[in-house]
């Protein structure tokens, strides 16, 4: 039987060590593309932003370099997954709505992760920091939204409602600051009919509105954790104002004011308000301090 010469062995060897480089290669540039996909590096102007945005394939980690004032809203498309955050480790970088417009709005289907960016209309400008679309889902992960008004309505939102956030599809919270924000309903968060509003962490602060100074729901808002503190109302529900459907489970209801009635907790007479844990306490009012609820 024939024997290979040391040649022949070193040849094979060469070759294994070809095809194992080849495939290293293959792997790391296939890492590399997997990288480049998520991750659109640092924007700094509202050209980049929108270019990057509407750019996306998959899901599409836009990095803020600086502050970012908007001469329009900026619109996450239908089929596109973006996360917004800052390319900072000691400060939040500001997206600045223009005034009488959505600073952000989350089309039907599209999906948008915040995870730490300032979304805010500075000055007297008008406007919801966050308007969700029906089928629009928006997840908050960190950062604020804050100083947004909603007194004169922004565009497209219905007018008057959301100063934070309108949602007319799926907003989940798992931390963040929603602060600061009016609005004629729902300072903080208005949820409509068809929306829902999961608020498992972070907190709803310091808003105010006529009805709902934290949150007003007339869709669906499940409270698993998280807190609503220190928002007012001129009227009813200076936490939350409930003509939807309101179930809490974990999480705080905590010094809100409502003028009126239900300084923590008002359910109106259209209103499901089912309490299965979680502290509601400390709230004021003229009448029920910390739960009001009309029933038939």
């Amino acid at each position: 039987m024939p024997v290979k010469s040391s040649i022949d062995l070193r040849g094979s060897r060469r070759r294994s060590l070809l095809i194992v480089s080849l495939i290293v290669v293959v792997v790391l540039v296939s890492s590399l593309f997997v990288y480049l996909s998520l991750d659109k590096g640092v924007v700094v102007s509202e050209v980049e932003l929108r270019e990057a945005v509407n750019n996306a394939v998959g899901h599409q980690v836009i990095k803020l370099g600086t502050d970012i004032v908007l001469t329009e809203t900026l619109v996450i498309p239908t089929n596109k997954e973006i996360t917004l955050t800052s390319n900072s480790d000691i400060e939040f970088f500001k997206l600045i709505g223009a005034d009488g417009e959505n600073a952000i709005t989350v089309n039907g289907d599209g999906l948008l992760w915040l995870d730490g960016v300032i979304v805010t209309h500075e000055g007297s400008g008008s406007g919801s920091g966050v308007f969700v679309e029906p089928d629009g889902t928006f997840i908050m992960v960190d950062g604020e939204i804050i100083g947004n008004n909603g007194w004169r309505g922004a565009t497209g939102s219905g007018g008057g409602g959301g100063g934070g956030v309108y949602n007319c599809g799926v907003f989940t919270m798992l931390g963040g600051v929603i602060s600061g924000n009016t609005a004629a309903i729902g300072g903080g968060v208005l949820i409509v009919p068809g929306g829902v509003f999961e608020l498992k962490g972070g907190v709803v602060t310091n808003n105010v509105a006529d009805y709902g100074g934290g949150v007003d729901t007339d869709g669906t808002f499940n409270m698993s954790g998280g807190m609503i503190t220190n928002n007012v109302a001129t009227y009813y529900g200076g936490g939350v104002y409930v003509n939807g459907f309101f179930r809490i489970s974990s999480g705080e209801i905590t010094y809100n004011t409502a003028v009126r009635e239900g300084g923590g907790v008002y359910s109106g007479q259209f209103g499901t308000f089912n309490r299965f844990g979680g502290e509601i306490s400390g709230n004021a009012a003229n009448v029920g301090d910390d739960v009001h609820q009309i029933t038939l």
